[in-house]
């Protein structure tokens, strides 16, 4: 999510169309884009349009802005990109936990969630070095100046898709990612269907841009058991009980 607002930062967007496909049909919402990685505020205010078939809702959308808006040549393109890259990772990658985060200090963004912001703090009471749960709309450039050299961060995406992002060969004809989980104290083997999203967490350091992915891919169906993953694997790595 950081990468891809940064990206559209970088193209100076400043408008975000919306569409969700479901049984009934389509749902398109056209609103303003806050610069941030969360995209949009609460409650924020958005144009929305419905209709049964994506045509019908195009010409609906269609009408409703010649009817009533001025048109103007801002040079957009006239179809839309589809084979762009995002790179998340700016700096280096690496399959290993970073030593250093034994002695630097860890930001933790919450959710801005009160129920997930209470599980958060619940499971990194595990977390073995320094760490504090900061406010999810601080910049990476404001952890820094407030003393953070390392953020936790996650990719939300399908199996297949979280691990292209990162970095990670995936074979075209793969259908199931096998993944290291801690159910227990233990470490179990899952299958998990390629197409199913799952979360993935990793540590970044920021100056520099380098991730630090952890020893094995232990992507999970919740993000709470994915960050219970990745602290289980941290500890068992530099034999930490």
């Amino acid at each position: 999510m950081v990468s891809l607002a940064q990206y559209l930062n970088s193209r100076e967007i400043s408008n975000l169309i919306l569409i969700q496909k479901n049984e009934s049909g389509y749902t398109m919402w056209i609103t303003e884009y806050n610069k941030k990685a969360n995209f949009v505020e609460k409650d924020q205010g958005a144009f929305r349009e419905e209709n049964s078939h994506l045509e019908e809702l195009l010409r609906k959308i269609y009408r409703t802005a010649s009817s009533g808006l001025k048109k103007e040549n801002f040079l957009i393109n006239d179809f839309p990109e589809t084979e762009f890259t995002l790179n998340a990772i700016e700096g280096r990658r690496s399959e290993i936990f970073a030593m250093d985060l034994k002695v630097d200090p860890l930001a933790v963004p919450k959710f801005g969630n009160e129920a997930m912001d209470k599980e958060l703090e619940e499971i990194m009471k595990s977390y073995p070095f320094k760490y504090t749960l900061t406010d999810p709309q601080l910049s990476e450039s404001e952890l820094r100046k407030q003393g953070y050299l390392f953020v936790l961060r996650f990719v939300h995406a399908r199996d297949r898709v979280a691990k292209l992002v990162l970095g990670y060969d995936m074979a075209k004809s793969e259908t199931a990612i096998v993944s290291i989980t801690y159910p227990d104290s233990q470490p179990q083997v899952k299958n998990i269907s390629a197409n199913i999203e799952v979360y993935k967490f990793y540590f970044k350091h920021i100056e520099s841009g380098n991730v630090y992915l952890g020893t094995k891919w232990d992507a999970d169906l919740t993000w709470q058991q994915a960050l219970i993953n990745q602290i289980k694997g941290l500890k068992i790595d530099l034999k930490i009980n």
